[in-house]
């Protein structure tokens, strides 16, 4: 866990309210004093006007002729600085006295407490990987993102390639990001959004802003879930879909392919329990029912058959219900958990130039085909490929160039590349992969440009599973 250091107390001048013996005698000799001007070692990096004395905290060469007081005024000047000094030591007792150790369990991650030694304060409980950055929620509510500046603003730094903490979040639940921006749910069902806004994707207006501190988008409560596509997000609210951002392709799913920065209704999204926003498009599945998708439908993303568009919810071709949703930037992905398509099969459409549908036609593909992983319980799809995860492995296909795969290698495949890892949660947005494993630790792999590894290493991508530093 990055730790958050305490600043430390400031150091007294000497020039308070109180005033020694050595004051009054220097004053009495003539030496400038406090309120003059004079520069102490203390303080020696402020200049207060020009040639008041020697910056070494020296008198000025035209002072008084020692009239014999000049080692009282040291014996009493050493007093004080003892004194001074003690009252300090005093101090910073106080002040640690304040800091109560960490305590696994106390519901805050302390300094020196991480998800391996402290899951229940520090464990990592969800996490969203976006474009060129990553942001995760720990056990204690916090929230730390890492990579790209302009997608978090975390500390207000520049590119963080280790996790930092963003303020003004506290209670976060699910997470998700997109190009630019990022969303959390809190615990009592609000959403908070920060990061760039130039369609509206973080729920506020002037839409041509980004957003810092996180602000709470109007009007939502009972949030579920969320997905962030890249100018878009969806929330889940108990049985009714909302969106807002960019529309220009249907996204939103409102019927009119106009923008929204404010939440809107999907058009007949009644009853859809998850949603996936991709890039140009999202998608929704109901409980014991059929898939639908809206959107940008030109690779076949839709499932819905053809390369239509569609500005509402439409029906994907091949009808089953799905445990999991993941909108890639161009295909689809689900996993069936029904038993008449096989309980945990994923399916997949759209583009498949680099087999990111798991299958060797290169497609696309417009109605959804049945991969080789028949196991699944969680999914996640980034700019052109797949992750699936069962109980004790992660499965990965589609594009490898920048170690998305996190094989240890770079070709792109269509078929399942394992990975022995037991997960609780994937993430995928663009071209890294993030997973919470079953200790509740963090692993990441892909490209890294941007520090979206949180690995601190400069490295372009990584293509095996990386730690972040301190989490």
């Amino acid at each position: 866990m990055s730790t958050a250091r305490h600043g430390s107390r400031g150091r007294s001048s000497g020039c308070g309210s109180s005033t020694t013996l050595a004051a009054v005698l220097l004053a009495l000799a003539g030496v400038v004093g406090c309120g003059g001007g004079g520069t102490t070692v203390a303080d020696a990096d402020v200049q207060d006007g020009p040639d008041d004395g020697a910056e070494d905290g020296t008198e000025p060469e035209d002072s008084p002729v020692d009239d014999g007081t000049a080692d009282e005024v040291a014996g009493e000047d050493a007093a004080a600085e003892d004194a001074e000094d003690d009252a300090l030591e005093d101090d910073a007792a106080d002040d640690g006295a304040d800091v109560p150790p960490p305590v696994c369990g106390d519901a805050r991650c302390a300094p020196g407490e991480t998800a391996t030694a402290c899951p229940a304060d520090c464990g990592v409980l969800h996490v969203a990987a976006g474009m060129l950055h990553t942001c995760a929620v720990l056990a204690d509510g916090s929230v730390w993102c890492w990579g790209a500046w302009e997608g978090h603003h975390a500390g207000g730094l520049g590119d963080v390639r280790v996790p930092t903490r963003v303020a003004g979040v506290d209670g976060g639940g699910a997470i998700c990001a997109g190009a630019g921006h990022t969303c959390t749910s809190t615990v009592d069902g609000r959403v908070l959004c920060w990061g760039r806004n130039g369609f509206g994707e973080t729920g506020q207006t002037p839409r041509h802003a980004e957003v810092f501190p996180p602000v709470e988008v109007a009007g939502l409560t009972g949030a579920t879930g969320l997905s962030c596509g890249l100018y878009h997000t969806c929330v889940e609210l108990g049985g009714d879909v909302r969106c807002w951002g960019r529309n220009d392709f249907g996204q939103l799913g409102t019927d009119r392919a106009v923008r929204h920065a404010a939440p809107s209704d999907v058009t007949a999204g009644r009853g859809l329990h998850i949603v996936a926003a991709g890039a140009r498009h999202s998608c929704g599945g109901q409980r014991r029912l059929a898939n639908s998708c809206w959107g940008y439908g030109g690779t076949g993303a839709l499932g819905t058959g053809t390369d239509a568009w569609a500005t509402s919810p439409a029906a994907v071709s091949v009808r089953f219900s799905s445990l999991a949703l993941a909108a890639g930037s161009f295909h689809t992905c689900g996993i069936s958990d029904n038993l008449s398509a096989g309980m945990g099969t994923v399916f997949c459409w759209g583009a498949n130039e680099h087999g990111q549908v798991g299958v060797a036609d290169a497609g696309p593909l417009l109605s959804p085909v049945g991969t080789a992983v028949i196991d699944a319980s969680l999914l996640a799809a980034g700019r052109a490929h797949t992750c699936a995860a069962s109980a004790a492995q992660v499965y990965c296909w589609g594009a490898g160039d920048a170690g998305q795969l996190g094989n240890g290698d770079t070709r792109s495949t269509y078929e399942p590349q394992t990975l022995a890892l037991a997960v609780v949660e994937l993430s995928a947005r663009w071209d890294h992969t993030c997973a919470v494993l079953a200790d509740r630790t963090l692993r990441c792999w892909g490209l890294n440009g941007h520090g979206q590894l949180g690995d601190g290493s400069s490295e372009p991508f990584g293509s095996s599973p990386v730690e972040p530093v301190g989490l």
